[in-house]
């Protein structure tokens, strides 16, 4: 396995994937817990998505929908924020998809 240089690959249990799960819904941020577990914070994303958990937005989405619902034309909001324009367009197109998928639901 692939490590980057000077770190050796993890091989986690199930029983840390709990815990991961556990900190995650008890408030503890992603960074936080690859941290303490000594990997990636994408190791942890991927491993509480594929377990279900409802992921809380980061702060950078909540940010950039709350300059968009304010009036901040979209063009803008890269460089309120310091972010890429890619970063404010994911971010819009999300939720966008959220939104119709609460109003869907609303509906049924």
């Amino acid at each position: 396995m692939k490590t980057p240089r000077g770190q050796h690959a993890h091989r986690f249990t199930p029983d840390d994937y709990d815990a991961w799960e556990r900190d995650y819904r008890a408030g503890k941020t992603l960074d936080a817990i690859a941290k303490a577990a000594g990997c990636y914070r994408s190791t942890v994303f991927r491993r509480l998505e594929r377990r279900g958990v409802p992921m809380r937005p980061t702060a950078t989405y909540r940010a950039v929908i709350a300059l968009l619902q304010a009036g901040v034309p979209p063009r803008e909001v890269p460089l309120v924020l310091d972010v890429s324009v890619m970063t404010v367009w994911r971010h819009r197109r999300t939720y966008k998809e959220t939104r119709r998928h609460q109003e869907s639901l609303d509906k049924s």
